[in-house]
């Protein structure tokens, strides 16, 4: 028998990792403080999260790649998104 480890802790989560527009939406359970990065490690722009579904404006980012890291205290989340 193997059992796994439930992680329960809440996190935001991105509704859709493709952004078609220049919109990335997330749901978000708290207030977390966020980074956009390059696949370079740039960092690109910063913001906080509000509770529940939050849109982050992001009309200057060309077609690629990308990872928004989360913050709240010590919890780290991040999540791969492409900008089409």
């Amino acid at each position: 028998i193997v059992s796994l480890k439930s992680d329960n802790r809440q996190k935001p989560v991105l509704v859709t990792n493709l952004v078609a527009s220049g919109t990335l939406t997330v749901n978000s359970p708290d207030q977390y403080d966020y980074t956009i990065y390059d696949m370079n490690g740039r960092v690109l722009t910063k913001g906080l999260t509000g509770k529940g579904i939050v849109n982050i404006q992001l009309p200057f980012l060309q077609s690629g790649m990308y990872v928004v890291g989360f913050r709240k205290g010590n919890e780290l989340f991040s999540e791969k998104f492409i900008k089409k």
